[in-house]
């Protein structure tokens, strides 16, 4: 995964000086989750059973069905520290998704029942819980982390927001997505596969995640264009996303990844019913 000079270096070679600075200055830490090697630190885990208490029901969507167990992250044994979001100091968040027929889509607001993340506090008897019939399951893979250093997509708000009182010169270039091209397929030969990752900033697929949530907010319907979503999408940051993998069998629609965001202070109260949810794929 990429050091911070790795990600500057980038940004010095393929951006106009005054744009690399205003992105350099965007940089934010975060975990990535890669599978544990024997005798590494296990932090999360992909698939098997959820331990849940006894008095917290599977989560299921209402009219469409259960939803299946992704990923436990065990936020007691993360380097937290490393980290810019207030993530709980211990206890266990649990992530759920319905991966059937039925589309969860920012679009439609109330598909977001088709998602969820589950905190469980430290302390809290729990245990493994079977997965209804007929829903997916997935191999356990074993997790550990690494702090890392990330920077925002071309097209992440934030971003965006930082040039407006650039050059003209330098905005035209930020608007020729071959620009974009050249500068992204260049921070992607950074990146570890599968990413899955806590905090810091997403690795989206087709574009910036923190829009998707701000239309979920608005009711699915807002101009992508207009200053409410890119107002709206500055509010949100990642809480964690899944990539597909093949090791757990799970491949999210055409190989794509799943994301969880929040507002910081739903993430501070422990308010993650709050959380919303998006996916992308090629």
């Amino acid at each position: 995964m990429p050091l911070d000079t790795d990600l500057v270096e980038v940004a010095r070679r393929h951006l106009p000086e005054p744009v690399a600075d205003r992105w350099i200055g965007l940089l934010r830490p975060g975990l990535w989750l890669r599978k544990a090697l024997p005798g590494e630190s296990v932090v999360a885990r992909l698939g098997g059973l959820p331990e849940l208490p006894r008095d917290v029901g599977w989560p299921r969507w209402k009219g469409q069905g259960w939803l299946g167990f992704v990923a436990a992250i065990d936020c007691g044994s993360l380097p937290a520290d490393s980290l810019d979001i207030a993530l709980p100091g211990d206890g266990t968040l649990l992530f759920f998704y319905r991966d059937r027929d039925e589309v969860v889509g920012t679009w439609a607001p109330e598909t977001q029942a088709g998602a969820r993340v589950t905190y469980v506090p430290a302390g809290v008897p729990t245990s493994p819980r079977s997965t209804p019939s007929g829903v997916p399951t997935y191999r356990e893979v074993a997790l550990t982390a690494e702090a890392i250093v990330t920077g925002p997509d071309w097209d992440h708000p934030a971003f965006r927001a930082s040039i407006t009182d650039l050059a003209p010169e330098h905005r035209a270039f930020m608007d020729d997505y071959r620009n974009r091209d050249d500068f992204a397929w260049a921070l992607s030969d950074l990146v570890g596969r599968p990413w899955h990752g806590v905090g810091g900033h997403a690795d989206p697929v087709q574009g910036p995640v923190e829009m998707d949530a701000a239309q979920v907010v608005l009711g699915g319907r807002a101009d992508w264009t207009g200053p409410a979503v890119h107002e709206e999408a500055q509010r949100w940051v990642l809480l964690a996303q899944i990539d597909s993998d093949e090791e757990a069998n799970m491949c999210w629609g055409d190989v794509g990844t799943l994301y969880w965001l929040v507002r910081p202070a739903d993430l501070r109260a422990r308010d993650f019913d709050r959380a919303v949810f998006t996916w992308q794929c090629g």
